[in-house]
């Protein structure tokens, strides 16, 4: 293995690879999206489609039944979840992981399509959507109007699909803008059925008449002068009272216009959904980040511009009643202390060990080598930093001083016996190359099949694997190159102490400090302890043997249903998500005096910041409950202080809210988990 001779004689070149390194890992480190979980959604198409009139039984029979059916039979489907309601079918259909979604889209559109021609006259043609981590909102914003404002919920809702809308898609890291709260407007056109028997106008007839004349067609170009222009034939009706001078020729002869025959109106339509922000009535806006994107930069992105938002409509009270900034903030940096935590904590343990400061500082030099190493790998992969990827740096601390330290021990063995010179360290670090790559590999190769398992566990284990791959070879490759040189450096031909006592060392105890002298007591103690147990259970290996699988069996059979099984660690991120059922036969004005009492009971704890209500769905607000809930199915998001401005846990208040939830009668059935608690959630 002359390259480590050729690695110490020459470190140019070694220097130059970890300084490349160091600036991609630091870039990487400072620029690197931040997010709170890998995207583990799995591939998911909504088909939703609209039939106007229909009843939710209609809409089931001759339209979600015919598409569920079809849907089924695709490669790669694992389920299929249908919701039909008055006017609307929403069919998701979920695929399993891997598939790719533009197949997915394209096997969706055209099962659909093969069942289309069965659905009733009046069906408008289906609308399909893609479920991704994208539709998940990243923050969203109330808006109702401020005091003294002359706005009504209708109008605030033609500013929020219009102008506020087209403003925040403008900006950096937003991807799309959903809008929803029902007060959605439309021209009430309330026919007078006296008056048509009079003239023997069919109400058909007048459906024809206004389709027929409120119409805007091109038609197309005029060329004057050298010059060409586009013609188009104008004839909307741009208010109500233009729409009711619509001329209508009658069979007695003449012309009536529709105002003689029906009333004309600015209205809303019926509301098939509710929206509350913070307890009171609303206009919600989801902010979603673009496919491929991240949730910090739509965040930063929208929250800068909100106070420009608010001057330029100052009759509008915008609020954020949801925002994943506090959870995913709270949560990197707490992981980022406890990985800078463990980084000082192995160094303090590595000091007391080696109990010399050079020797300490040189394995020290290892834990940023394999770190940067770590982050100028994941700069090229899709992850982000996020609670898996900083748990693998985590784990990884206590090992990627493994290898520096079996270097730096045998090559100080060397030094001892074979004199202080170039020698010795290259001799050194030759003996333990592949007992340290062995080490090293082992542990890498059981991530091998974890990486490839399968499934959601893979979507989640794959970064905590490939990460702790990454460091552990970064910590190999440091202890192979820059240890070395280090050593060289520092102890070769340099007359310096031991840095690290075996076991069969006599070294008077006086010549250490105190805490070294303390530490070699507990080492010895330690030492001789494991000597005796291993010396017995020498003499007595087969009956060992056979006590511990029977320990293992006791701990397999009875410990572990004791101590129970969760998919991921439950986590108090001061999120709640609440979900409750009504009876399908309630009013809108009965369904939202049952959310106020919701909302009564969860005001009433101190430490709520907001509240965001959903109850139903509209065609095409895949964000809000999905865009499959029924009027009568409510969806709330409440965010609580954190934890150390709390002296209760989120499950304690979760329990209260579950006790006198049970006291509203209308609650066929709710449910209330806390978000976070799997990347599922």
């Amino acid at each position: 293995m002359k390259f480590i001779g050729t690695i110490i004689q020459r470190p140019a070149w070694t220097i130059s690879f970890w300084m490349l390194i160091a600036a991609i890992g630091v870039i990487s480190y400072y620029f690197m999206p931040i997010d709170l979980f890998p995207d583990t959604m799995p591939p998911q198409v909504v088909a939703m489609t609209v039939v106007r009139g229909a009843s939710a039984d209609d809409v089931n029979r001759r339209v979600t039944t015919l598409i569920d059916r079809e849907l089924k039979g695709l490669t790669g489907i694992k389920k299929v979840v249908s919701t039909s309601r008055d006017e609307v079918s929403s069919v998701n259909a979920q695929f399993e992981y891997g598939t790719n979604h533009a197949s997915a889209m394209t096997d969706v559109i055209n099962a659909v399509n093969r069942v289309s021609r069965m659905f009733p006259a009046g069906a408008q043609s289906p609308q399909f959507f893609r479920i991704t981590d994208a539709n998940r909102p990243v923050i969203t914003l109330a808006l109702r109007p401020a005091s003294g404002s002359a706005l009504d919920l209708k109008a605030i809702r033609i500013l929020a699909e219009n102008d506020i809308k087209e403003n925040l898609l403008r900006l950096s890291g937003v991807g799309k803008v959903d809008v929803f709260g029902a007060n959605e407007p439309e021209v009430l056109v309330r026919m007078d059925i006296e008056k048509l028997r009079q003239f023997h106008i069919a109400p058909s007839l007048i459906l024809k008449a206004i389709g027929a004349q409120n119409t805007s067609l091109p038609g197309g170009y005029l060329e004057s002068d050298g010059r060409e222009s586009l013609v188009k034939t104008l004839n909307e009706a741009r208010t109500p009272e233009q729409l009711a001078a619509l001329p209508m020729r009658v069979q007695q002869g003449g012309i009536i216009s529709l105002g003689d025959v029906a009333s004309v109106s600015l209205s809303v339509k019926t509301p098939r959904s509710i929206y509350h922000g913070n307890g009171e009535p609303a206009i919600a806006i989801n902010i979603l980040k673009p496919e491929n994107g991240f949730a910090v930069d739509g965040i930063n992105s929208v929250k800068k511009y909100l106070p420009e938002l608010k001057n330029r409509f100052p009759e509008i009270q915008f609020e954020i009643t949801t925002d994943q900034e506090p959870i995913i903030t709270v949560n990197v940096v707490g992981m980022k202390d406890a990985l800078f935590s463990a980084v000082w904590l192995t160094m303090l343990i590595v000091l007391l060990l080696l109990q010399n400061l050079r020797a300490a500082a040189i394995v020290g030099i290892s834990i940023p080598l394999s770190f940067l190493s770590a982050f100028a790998f994941l700069y090229f992969t899709p992850f982000t930093i996020n609670m898996v990827t900083l748990s693998g740096l985590i784990i990884a601390v206590g090992m990627v001083v493994d290898a520096s330290i079996v270097v730096v021990e045998n090559v100080y063995r060397h030094l001892e016996t074979d004199g202080h010179t170039v020698e010795g360290v290259i001799k050194g670090t030759e003996e333990v190359v592949f007992s340290v790559w062995g080490g090293m590999l082992t542990t890498v190769v059981v991530m091998i099949p974890i990486m490839f398992v399968g499934g959601y566990a893979q979507q989640v284990l794959r970064p905590l694997t490939m990460t702790i791959s990454a460091t552990l070879l970064g910590s190999f490759v440091a202890a192979v190159t820059i240890i070395p040189i280090l050593l060289k450096k520092w102890f070769a031909d340099k007359e310096t102490e031991k840095p690290a006592k075996t076991v069969t060392d006599t070294a008077p105890a006086s010549q250490s400090g105190f805490i070294y002298r303390m530490v070699d007591a507990i080492l010895d103690a330690t030492t001789g302890i494991y000597l005796s147990l291993l010396n017995i259970g020498l003499k007595i290996r087969f009956p060992l043997l056979i006590v511990t699988l029977i320990f293992l069996a006791i701990s397999a059979r009875i410990v572990l249903p004791l101590v129970g099984r969760e998919l991921m660690p439950r986590m108090d991120t001061g999120m709640i998500i609440i979900k409750a059922d009504l009876p399908p036969s309630m009013t809108v004005d009965e369904v939202e005096k049952s959310i106020s009492k919701v909302e009564k009971i969860i005001n009433s704890n101190k430490h709520v910041l907001s509240i965001s209500t959903v109850a139903g769905s509209e065609p095409g607000q895949v964000s809000f409950g999905a865009g499959g809930l029924l009027l009568q199915q409510i969806d709330m998001q409440v965010r609580l202080t954190t934890r150390d401005k709390r002296s209760e846990t989120i499950w304690e208040i979760m329990g209260d809210w579950r006790r006198q939830f049970t006291l509203i009668p209308e609650l066929i059935s709710f449910s209330v988990v806390e978000f976070g608690a799997t990347p599922m959630a």
